[in-house]
């Protein structure tokens, strides 16, 4: 009867990807919702199996604002910003490796120091957060009303340590919860029952 679902991007993840990185800005890619959540509707709607008929939706591009740049920060990570050491979103903490492996890999074509300092004094990847031209929201919130009487409430957040799904599905006999780095599916039901049931994961998938 009642759905709470949670798209938890995690704080660095949403830094890369929609504010220094290629779909941070609706215009030059789509919304957030589009982007990063229409894999959450796509399995919200075969779950449900009805019609939306009704939909709410509540945004904002809250944080990553220049008006929010700490004081002593600066244009990019690497111009003797004051903050850098402290700040969770230093581009010199996130991409100056020798990783050859995602996010750090996109920063530059070869995974040496010198090609990744370059890359963050000259590219997106070294901007402060607070200073990019994005405008994508970092949090929002959707409510959608089914044909079948079924309600959801539906979360997108930057402002997350993990990146994963979370949900609560609540029925007429039970509930269920699940989250996506856990693996498992835990159901209540109201007889007092309890199962835990752990899907089968398929390689590659």
């Amino acid at each position: 009867m009642s759905v709470q679902w949670a798209k938890n991007v995690g704080y660095w993840h949403h830094a890369h990807s929609f504010v220094r990185g290629n779909w941070r800005n609706s215009q030059l890619s789509s919304p957030m919702l589009l982007q990063k959540c229409c894999h959450d509707m796509d399995m919200l709607q075969w779950l449900i199996g009805g019609k939306c008929e009704s939909v709410s939706s509540f945004g904002r591009l809250s944080h990553f604002r220049s008006e929010n740049a700490p004081e002593g920060s600066t244009e990019r990570c690497t111009d003797g910003c004051r903050v850098e050491h402290e700040c969770p979103y230093s581009a010199i903490k996130l991409y100056l490796n020798e990783r050859d492996e995602w996010p750090s890999k996109v920063v530059s074509l070869e995974p040496t120091l010198e090609a990744r300092m370059n890359a963050l004094r000259n590219g997106p990847y070294g901007r402060c957060v607070y200073r990019c031209d994005n405008d994508v929201v970092d949090h929002q919130v959707v409510n959608l009303l089914f044909d079948n009487e079924v309600t959801v409430n539906f979360t997108m957040t930057a402002f997350t340590h993990q990146i994963s799904r979370s949900f609560k599905i609540m029925g007429t006999t039970g509930e269920l919860r699940g989250h996506s780095l856990k693996n498992d599916i835990e159901i209540q039901h109201f007889s007092g029952e309890y199962e835990k049931i752990r899907p089968q994961q398929v390689q590659g998938a």
